[in-house]
């Protein structure tokens, strides 16, 4: 089973017995050719014609092929994978800690919202709610779609990048190795990605040379970060006259 269109393809492997009522089926998750996540699914076998049958008699799960289709179909509805920051820019992830970042103390930042470049000119309050104080994160803020999503050959642009944030704070206790840059969209619809990195330790993070041609992936790979433990990002675009009203 596939879903070509973003990138994923799922290959399930029936049961070798299925003549066992209960038994464990693999899976893999491929993205892009590579293998993102595998496993097994424990549970009751069943066949595509037996998946709507009812047991209200037992409290486990049962699994068939279509089942496990409708869990990975419910990884394409991600709005991370719909908007194809994951692809563009991360590869798949499993978030692990919730980040808020709210603009002018009233404007909280949802995945594939619009905002206007007018309100988002100074820095948001981005909060880390989890981990401890004793534990240090990365933000990074970006823009894969420089100059312009259709051709972004300049991919990507990074507005900021705070180290050293403590679980449970939020950026301003931390360590500014790229100020904030407001975002200025020139050509058609960019996304501004924000990614929230676990460190290994404290200062264990350097400063990138550049802003332009930044690459979150190598970024991540040079500092030790692994995968993105939350992200979101917003949409703006050239803000006229008409359109402020």
């Amino acid at each position: 089973m596939d879903g070509e269109g973003t990138g994923f393809v799922i290959d399930v492997q029936e049961p070798m017995n299925t003549e066992e009522p209960k038994s464990s089926c693999k899976y893999i998750l491929l993205w892009g050719g590579r293998v993102e996540e595998e496993g097994l699914f424990e549970g009751y076998y069943c066949s595509d014609e037996e998946s709507d049958r009812e047991d209200d008699d037992s409290d486990e799960d049962y699994y068939c092929s279509s089942y496990i289709y409708i869990l990975f179909m419910a990884k394409l509805s991600d709005p991370l994978v719909v908007g194809r920051v994951i692809g563009d820019v991360i590869d798949h992830f499993t978030p692990k800690v919730k980040m808020t970042v709210t603009y002018n103390s009233n404007k909280q930042v949802y995945n594939g919202h619009e905002l206007f470049p007018s309100a988002v000119t100074h820095k948001p309050k981005v909060e880390v709610h989890g981990g401890d104080m004793r534990s240090f994160f990365t933000l990074v803020m970006t823009d894969p779609d420089v100059p312009g999503p259709s051709d972004p050959y300049l991919r990507e642009h990074v507005h900021w990048i705070v180290t050293d944030i403590p679980g449970t704070t939020d950026a301003t206790f931390g360590r500014e190795v790229v100020s904030y840059e407001m975002p200025r969209p020139n050509i058609g619809i960019h996304r501004f990605v924000y990614l929230l990195f676990r460190q290994k330790g404290r200062q264990t993070v350097s400063t990138p040379s550049s802003r332009d041609k930044f690459n979150t992936r190598k970024f991540a790979e040079e500092n030790d970060l692994d995968l993105p433990v939350a992200a979101v990002f917003f949409n703006a675009q050239r803000e006229t006259a008409a359109r402020r009203r």
